[in-house]
């Protein structure tokens, strides 16, 4: 293969999984913006909510040991495809349920469905870029992801009320089987001739051996505590607590509620970008403490001022995006201490 052509497979690649990327961002965050029109609609309680949102991330987590299975069984074409096969019926069924049990069961399917989309991107990215490229196509991969987490703010909110939220997740189930048959005709799991990160299958003794080798490692619990706050700060923020908390306290509508969502999806897009620019003069070490002693201090001005003008809350929200990018550099930096 010449130079430009394995240039090109790389570039329609990574293409590839920046738009798997993007709609699984508008998939994990799209009832943030809709919140109040499933409380009207539905009749949901702030707890049923909470709990609707919230066994998306827990579906997707539980998730991530089998995915990793399945990745090094199937490959990344194959796990990631009929991952999000899944996901086209989860939003079938959000479109269409009545009632609380359905809604949740739709949001188990969307989190299954994309529970591929992150750590299969970055073991077919191991396969097509060398090792001192990965993190930065790693941290773009993110970052233009982070475009899903836009759409599902001002412009999601948007096409709620123009189309109403049920035809969004009518149109949102196309949208992935579109994506489906893109990621299984498109993607390839390594560059022809050469072998796929995953081309050592490992019995399911060997894999689970490996999961509880990283759980005796003696750096794994300073990594899961840093990754737990990390990222999922802003997630949680941008995808559950934002909308109800602009509702209730300064009584924005949808469209309102998106725009700041937006600015802050905006901070969030840009923030592993951002990260990954400082560590040119900063130390890993230094950019993670550095990250989360800015999370804490915004959070803090949100908890000591819940009257604040909406202004203010506003921009502390939009800084707040910023925060989450240094979870990159965990990820990356991760493989020194877990290597394969």
């Amino acid at each position: 293969m010449s130079l430009l052509s394995l240039a090109q497979r790389r570039l329609s690649i990574m293409m590839i999984l920046i738009a798997g990327g993007i709609l699984a961002q508008v998939l994990r965050t799209s009832t943030a913006a809709i919140a109040p029109d499933l409380m009207r609609d539905i009749g949901f309680s702030p707890d049923a909510l909470g709990v609707c949102a919230g066994v998306f991330f827990l579906a997707q987590a539980l998730m991530q040991i089998p995915v990793g299975i399945l990745i090094d069984r199937f490959g990344g074409r194959l796990t990631i495809s009929g991952l999000y096969t899944i996901a086209v019926v989860g939003a079938l069924i959000f479109a269409v349920a009545e009632t609380f049990s359905g809604l949740t069961l739709a949001r188990v399917l969307m989190a299954i469905g994309i529970s591929g989309a992150i750590i299969g991107a970055f073991v077919v990215l191991e396969s097509w870029f060398s090792s001192e490229k990965l993190p930065q196509m790693a941290a773009l991969q993110i970052s233009a992801g982070q475009i899903g987490v836009l759409l599902a703010t001002a412009p999601l909110a948007f096409a709620s009320e123009l189309f109403g939220w049920r035809n969004v997740f009518f149109g949102l189930s196309i949208i992935t089987a579109v994506m489906v048959l893109s990621i299984f005709s498109t993607l390839r799991d390594a560059p022809p001739g050469q072998p796929a990160s995953t081309s050592k299958h490992e019995s399911l003794k060997e894999n689970l051996n490996g999961v509880l080798a990283v759980f005796r490692n003696r750096y794994a619990p300073f990594f899961f505590v840093m990754v737990f706050v990390a990222n999922p700060l802003v997630v949680c923020v941008l995808t559950l607590l934002g909308g109800p908390f602009l509702f209730d306290t300064y009584q924005l509508g949808a469209v309102e509620r998106g725009h700041v969502l937006f600015g802050m999806g905006v901070t969030a897009m840009l923030s592993p970008l951002l990260f990954g620019q400082l560590q040119r003069w900063f130390s890993i070490r230094q950019l993670v403490r550095g990250g989360a002693v800015y999370a804490a201090a915004i959070c803090l001005g949100l908890a000591l001022m819940p009257s604040a003008p909406l202004w203010l809350t506003s921009l502390l929200m939009i800084m707040l995006g910023f925060s989450g990018g240094y979870a990159v550099l965990i990820f990356t930096d991760g493989r020194r201490y877990f290597p394969a």
